[in-house]
């Protein structure tokens, strides 16, 4: 099971997003943690803009956003076109950033089963056997 850092009481305010990005990446649990945004990029551009350190804690960062065709607009995906500014931060901070197209997601199904065996499995050094998940 994935683990989630602890809750914190009272974290509801205008930075609390970033202020969390920024210690949870410097903290020691950062490095082994990819960043996967559902929106815009405006915390993660925020935090490396008051804390560029942690460029260098984000092992990777995996986007669903448009490719092909943009959602939003004829060549424009909607998180990209709300805050163009920070995408730019972020795609440009050296971040190892992979892009999926939403066009794959419609394509890509997971079942239950598949699902259920990427429960079991352990990433590569993690445990002995490294099998594979089928």
């Amino acid at each position: 099971m994935p683990r989630f850092p602890a809750q914190r009481a009272n974290i509801a305010s205008k930075s609390a997003a970033v202020e969390f990005l920024i210690d949870y990446y410097l903290g020691p649990d950062g490095p082994d943690t990819i960043y996967a945004p559902i929106g815009p990029q405006t915390n993660l551009a925020l935090a490396l803009r008051l804390e560029p350190k942690i460029a260098r804690r984000i092992r990777a960062s995996s986007l669903w956003r448009a490719y092909l065709e943009g959602n939003t607009t004829p060549s424009a995906e909607f998180n990209i076109l709300a805050d163009p500014e920070a995408a730019a931060i972020v795609f440009n901070s050296g971040i190892s950033i992979t892009m999926v197209g939403l066009e794959v997601t419609a394509q890509a199904l997971v079942t239950l089963e598949d699902a259920t065996a990427w429960l079991r499995w352990q990433p590569l050094g993690k445990n002995s056997s490294n099998a594979d998940p089928q």
